[in-house]
């Protein structure tokens, strides 16, 4: 949590951490600084700082931390550190945020450098997996704090890093991506990131045959459906809608996505909704999603929410 520095910690921090600074630039004739000496003592400071409750001075010492291990060429722990010391910038950004404080701006930037440069240093190592987990953690931490479009951006860093590895991880990734695409109303990026979910559901469940995969694809067919309505395309909706019949007549019997295929009915509404769009006719949308809506997921009632707001106001009910 952020906690208010008085003068007197702030003070003793200032102190400690000079005099560990000092004896790094004491340099004796042919011996280098002693670093590892050095991260022991900032280790020590660390945890005194910890249990005062001083976290931000905790980030300072892990970024001195890092920069000790950079020296000693021990980069994974440079990159641990990094870590820590982000994400200590990160809770004290939200937590600024929630206080309405209008210069936690400064340590959403410090987090994504210490991010950044530790994600460099996985991916120069080929840690693919801890490098997409940063660029995820990154994304969930500037989806709270309702920056969408660069939440978004860094939730597709993270599939891309994914995709070669785990498929249902870099799903995952771009379902974030595609949810914070339509909280800032960029439609065309949406469409995008469900276009690779459905490309990356085909190859898999080509390969391991598993339901997941196949209920991962309608779903996201499903959702594109909307999302082209939201683009105006109501022709590429129709389409996407028969490619969604095509999946539920490949589907094995008893082996169906109970989410959409249960009944008939669902194909003849969603026929129903796509030419009410096109006749600009909200009250029957509306009425649509009264019988729709427990079974769409919520980003899909979303989508379909605003689907109705596109359309003309709707008449007041009596």
């Amino acid at each position: 949590k952020t906690v208010m520095f008085n003068d007197t910690s702030q003070e003793n921090f200032l102190a400690s951490y000079a005099k560990i600074v000092e004896k790094l630039k004491k340099r004796r004739f042919l011996r280098k600084p002693n670093y590892g000496e050095a991260v022991v003592e900032f280790s020590t400071l660390i945890s005194h700082l910890k249990r005062a409750g001083d976290h931000q001075f905790v980030a300072f010492c892990c970024l001195a931390c890092a920069r000790c291990h950079q020296a000693q060429h021990t980069y994974p722990q440079q990159a641990l550190e990094l870590h820590n010391s982000g994400t200590i910038f990160w809770d004290t950004a939200i937590d600024e945020s929630c206080l309405d404080i209008t210069d936690f701006e400064e340590n959403v930037e410090q987090a994504i450098h210490c991010y950044m440069v530790a994600i460099n240093i996985y991916t120069t190592m080929k840690k693919n997996s801890l490098a997409s987990a940063l660029y995820h953690e990154m994304g969930t931490c500037l989806k709270y704090l309702r920056r969408f479009k660069e939440a978004a951006t860094e939730f597709r860093k993270s599939a891309e890093v994914q995709q070669t590895e785990s498929a249902i991880s870099a799903i995952n990734s771009l379902s974030e991506a595609f949810a914070c695409s339509i909280e800032c109303d960029q439609f065309g990026d949406a469409f995008k990131d469900l276009q690779w979910i459905v490309k990356l559901s085909t190859e898999e469940g080509y390969e391991t045959n598993s339901q997941f995969f196949a209920d991962k694809k309608v779903e996201a067919l499903v959702s594109l459906t909307f999302t082209l309505l939201l683009l105006n395309d109501l022709p590429q909706a129709r389409l996407i809608l028969q490619l969604i019949k095509r999946e539920h007549s490949l589907q094995p019997i008893g082996d169906t996505t109970e989410i959409y295929f249960t009944n008939e009915w669902f194909f003849l509404l969603m026929e129903e909704v796509i030419l009410a769009f096109e006749g600009n006719n909200a009250e029957e949308l509306d009425r649509m999603h009264g019988e729709l809506h427990t079974t769409l997921t919520p980003i899909q009632n979303r989508l379909y929410m605003l689907v109705i707001e596109g359309c003309q106001p709707l008449v007041r009910r009596v």
